[in-house]
């Protein structure tokens, strides 16, 4: 059925309120030097290759996964670490791709219970949640993109 939006009744706060992320000075544990150390990264480059690290982590596990693994593709590297450099990529091409590839492979499905697609289907909730008004949403609403509105505890 239908909700309506109820801004008022939601919690007064969520893990990161303000939506702004605050750079952090890394100190790497033992663990983390000794694999930079066996890598021979040097020590100028430990935070830019952490951060491509991460980067392609999440390409591969949030923004364009393929299966509920979460395997990290090496296709993914040398985009994640242009990206730790600073280049922008628009990735709503393939977003949409993935999610096109995901909801067809559960319509050609026998039982759509049963098949095995996956695709980013946060994104598909966020759209949801602007275009039918289903969810509620931040008040303030924080900057960022628009899909942080709906976020939260006791978002959906």
């Amino acid at each position: 059925s239908y909700r309506l939006r109820r801004v008022k009744s939601r919690p007064k706060s969520t893990h990161n309120p303000s939506g702004d992320i605050q750079p952090m000075t890394l100190q790497w544990t033992q663990e983390e030097s000794a694999v930079f150390d066996a890598l021979e990264v040097p020590d100028d480059t430990r935070g830019s290759t952490y951060l491509a690290a991460f980067l392609s982590c999440w390409l591969c596990t949030f923004a364009l996964p393929e299966d509920e693994k979460g395997f990290i593709r090496p296709g993914t590297f040398e985009a994640a670490s242009k990206m730790a450099a600073g280049f922008k990529f628009s990735l709503a091409v393939p977003v949409l791709a993935s999610i096109y590839r995901g909801l067809s492979g559960i319509f050609n499905a026998t039982k759509p219970s049963n098949s095995m697609s996956f695709f980013p289907a946060h994104y598909l909730y966020g759209w949801l949640a602007c275009y039918f008004n289903t969810h509620y949403v931040l008040d303030p609403a924080p900057t960022g993109p628009l899909m942080v509105h709906y976020s939260g505890f006791g978002g959906a």
